[in-house]
């Protein structure tokens, strides 16, 4: 009997064995499974932060070409408006006549 006893006891903890290293088996599949999902959430996420960084980038260039273009139209104006004002000098100085001041 004492020998029965015995190697029901052994039989209960071999089962008890196996059921723990399975148990450890699915609890190391689910943590290798949470470090995949992670891994992706990382890629994608450094992948929506470089498509943010381009995109205040292309809005800071935006800006800066913005800020800038006023300032070439007034001076493309001013330019144009010198040019007007040495062509209207120049018919006034054609249309006079040289003689007048002598």
């Amino acid at each position: 009997m004492n020998n029965n006893c015995n190697s029901s006891n052994e039989n209960a903890s071999l089962k008890l064995a196996i059921i723990g290293a399975f148990i450890a088996t699915i609890g190391d599949a689910i943590s290798t499974y949470a470090a995949v999902l992670a891994l992706d959430e990382s890629v994608a996420s450094d992948q929506e932060q470089a498509v943010q960084m381009q995109a205040i980038q292309q809005q800071i260039d935006e800006l800066k070409n913005a800020q800038f273009a006023p300032m070439k139209n007034h001076q493309d104006q001013q330019m144009l408006q010198m040019q007007q004002e040495i062509e209207q000098l120049k018919m006034a100085i054609s249309q006079k006549n040289p003689y007048d001041n002598k």
